[in-house]
């Protein structure tokens, strides 16, 4: 798709009708979490990837969309062609250098240049292709030499979008021998200021996403929004599938005041709602209230999103959470590359407002789905489950526990939870979340299910399957018992009987 995506790009600049549509922006600020989600998957591959300016803000005229496919087609190939413990560096600066060969008599360069450069040390470009690889469908491969460029595309489009900001690319690489390492540098060079553009290339009038005047607008034709809605309809879900709404918590973390106070606004009443003004605080607010779902920006002081979803899914304790990350990229990165932190969805800013309160919804509703899944399998029978997270490898862990100790009357949730390494109130948290059990019901569930499999075998009598489950009181054990399985012990044992003597 994105290769499909590219061909159409360049066809649609061959034909002219793809026209620059540039705005105001911080560049430092656009480079930073563009570079996020690549960040993530460098560190995968035990890259080493820095972003280095020496420039708080740097206001740069350009088309968002067009430039993070530019950074996207950069960062990608670096990263592709860049060895496990090998080094890629982004670099941002201003500069003087006039270099750059204008498109037009009007074009003076008064104001300078914004200097991107993205360098790796990996295998570098041999010599003799460095003036063909911005050549369209250009495959090195296909002629029998050592440096396969992907499809051929990705470069030229890269240096179409950048001639097509009046600016330049160009690159410098040194091919990796025996006696010398490689590198490769793309630098590109975007002039600052407008007397470059025409007022058709121009958005006038432009308000950027972290703009809260925005948000309350209907923005209806969203095409996120529709996607939205046809998820909803695909598949009908019954009428009390979600719990309690007013049981449900929802954390919000975002370091814009005023989109932070509309996003409370879109759940408050009908949700529980805490919020927190940047990721270290709201790392501290989830470990400490265990909400049920998360709704977080990337681009915040402190800790960025991406680090809270990353450090939110690795522990035991928050693992659980859904976590919808918000950006001011578009799918290109995020959705491709940044899914790796486990995020389980994000939304592009701005952002219809309907659009996200459906996906929270529909992610509460998967959540609720997989939570009966677990308690069904889990309880019932927690040999048919395959260990595929962290939270049913914490399951079974529970469930081997107290299989262990099921004649134990002193089992306690205090020993179960210094078993898995949690505190009373997490392991509390987490039973609640993964279950809909309090940590007391899953364990004397597990116990009644054991109960009611011993009485089906026909070899004991009710006290002493009492006994072997770990229950004292023999009315205590019939009360519990009736309630999980609407009967007695003893007329279950019958009818179990009943049936094998008809067999």
């Amino acid at each position: 798709m994105r290769l499909i995506n590219k061909v159409l790009d360049l066809r649609r600049l061959d034909a002219g009708y793809d026209s620059l549509q540039t705005a105001p922006d911080d560049l430092v600020k656009f480079l930073k979490e563009t570079s996020l989600a690549f960040k993530e998957t460098a560190n995968i591959k035990n890259i080493d990837f820095q972003f280095e300016t020496e420039e708080s803000s740097l206001e740069v005229f350009f088309d968002r969309d067009k430039m993070e496919m530019i950074l996207y087609n950069l960062l990608s190939n670096s990263i592709k062609n860049t060895p496990k413990q090998g080094c890629i560096q982004l670099r941002l600066r201003k500069t003087e250098n006039l270099s750059v060969p204008a498109r037009n008599s009007n074009f003076p360069g008064k104001q300078g240049f914004a200097e991107i450069s993205v360098s790796d040390n990996g295998r570098g470009i041999p010599a003799d292709l460095l003036d063909r690889i911005f050549e369209r469908f250009f495959i090195s491969g296909q002629t029998g030499n050592r440096y396969p460029l992907d499809s051929g595309v990705g470069l030229e489009l890269t240096k179409r979008l950048v001639e097509l900001h009046k600016g330049k690319i160009t690159v410098e690489s040194q091919e990796k021998t025996l006696e010398m390492e490689g590198y490769s540098r793309f630098t590109v060079l975007l002039p600052l200021g407008t007397e470059h553009l025409t007022k058709d290339e121009m958005i006038i009038g432009f308000k950027n996403s972290e703009d809260s005047t925005i948000y309350p607008l209907s923005m209806l034709s969203n095409e996120f929004f529709d996607e939205a809605r046809d998820l909803t309809e695909e598949v009908e879900q019954p009428e009390n599938i979600l719990p309690n709404e007013e049981e449900i918590r929802i954390l919000i973390v975002e370091d814009n005041t005023e989109v932070r106070n509309f996003i409370v606004s879109l759940f408050y009443g009908k949700y529980k709602v805490d919020e927190a003004g940047n990721g270290k605080t709201g790392l501290e607010k989830a470990i400490e209230i265990v909400p049920d779902l998360i709704i977080c920006d990337i681009m915040m002081p402190e800790m960025d999103g991406i680090e809270l979803c990353k450090r939110i899914k690795m522990d035991i304790r928050t693992s659980h959470i859904p976590v919808i990350l918000l950006t001011a990229r578009t799918a290109i990165t995020f959705k491709y590359e940044g899914l790796e932190t486990g995020a389980d969805d994000y939304i592009t800013k701005p952002f219809s407002a309907e659009y996200l309160q459906l996906r929270v919804q529909n992610l509460i509703r998967q959540r609720v789905t997989l939570r009966n899944h677990f308690a069904y399998e889990m309880i019932c029978d927690p040999a048919k489950i395959s260990v595929t997270s962290v939270d049913e490898k914490l399951l079974k862990k529970a469930v081997e526990y107290i299989g262990e100790h099921m004649s134990d009357a002193s089992l306690s949730v205090e020993s179960l939870s210094s078993e898995l390494g949690l505190s009373r109130v997490h392991l509390y948290r987490k039973i609640k979340a993964l279950t809909n059990l309090t940590a007391v019901e899953f364990i004397r569930s597990i116990r009644l299910k054991r109960a009611g499999a011993l009485l089906q075998e026909n070899n004991l009598n009710v006290n002493e399957v009492r006994a072997l489950v770990g229950f004292d009181d023999i009315d205590y054990f019939r009360n519990c018992f009736r309630q999980q399985f609407g009967t007695s012990p003893s007329e279950y044992a019958k009818k179990f009987r009943n049936e094998t003597n008809m067999g």
